[in-house]
């Protein structure tokens, strides 16, 4: 857990989100949610922490479609 770098409080939820290339709309949800309905601070927390940052997961999307192709055309028949 990291702690504001000017003020006394541990960052929210939307500033890791930031951290990790997140998009400023980009909206929490999951399955579980407190008796408002909403999902809580701390589920938000869990979820920024479990997740992948999209600017990583594109990087790795593209590297994996990239190695697929070069497996396809090596090992591919051609007629």
């Amino acid at each position: 857990m990291f702690f504001h770098p000017v003020e006394d409080r541990y960052l929210t939820p939307r500033e890791y989100m930031r951290i990790q290339g997140f998009p400023d709309n980009y909206i929490l949800t999951g399955p579980i949610r407190g008796r408002s309905g909403k999902v809580r601070f701390l589920d938000q927390h869990r979820q920024v922490a479990n997740s992948v940052p999209p600017p990583m997961a594109k990087i790795l999307a593209h590297e994996i479609k990239t190695i697929l192709c070069q497996d396809y055309l090596k090992f591919s028949v051609t007629p």
